[in-house]
């Protein structure tokens, strides 16, 4: 509890020291989100994997942390995975500790994972769980920037 408390405070070495002391698969997890937010990507990574092989409630979480970082890191095979344990096992899944991280969140790294997997009719339908409206022909030939258009626009990164 510390070290979530610290976390969700933004003490992220506080939370750090905390979430090691306290070990375990809720440790690992905690782990996972600090040094997510301190930018260690492949520590997280690591984190993440260790917490989710270790079951328990935080799994979910643990997956959710996983496919976020995994697909930061361009680890698509790994981040997919993920992504699809937590929208099968969690389908409103909501990170309890950043409420800003939804099944939305898991639904862009998975729609990610799935364009550059080259999975285009698969993108398009994880699109469509975010944006209804959106429509998308998988034979255009102009798919590919179609689709990276739409990600780009809704992970605030494109126009």
């Amino acid at each position: 509890d510390e070290g979530w408390t610290a976390w969700e405070n933004g003490l992220y070495a506080t939370a750090h020291e905390k979430f090691t002391e306290a070990g375990g698969v809720e440790g690992l997890n905690g782990l996972g989100w600090t040094t997510l937010k301190m930018d260690s990507l492949p520590k997280s990574q690591i984190y993440f994997a260790l917490a989710a092989v270790g079951g328990s409630d935080t799994l979910t979480d643990a997956a959710a942390g996983l496919a976020i970082v995994a697909w930061q890191q361009a680890n698509h095979d790994t981040s997919l995975m993920a992504a699809n344990y937590v929208l099968r096992k969690a389908p409103n899944y909501i990170f309890t500790h950043d409420v800003t991280i939804t099944k939305n969140t898991v639904l862009l790294a998975k729609a990610y994972d799935e364009y550059h997997l080259l999975q285009y009719a698969n993108c398009i339908t994880s699109i469509q769980q975010i944006d209804n409206a959106f429509t998308a022909n998988v034979n255009d030939p102009a798919i590919a920037q179609i689709l990276i258009n739409k990600l780009n626009l809704l992970s605030g990164t494109g126009s």
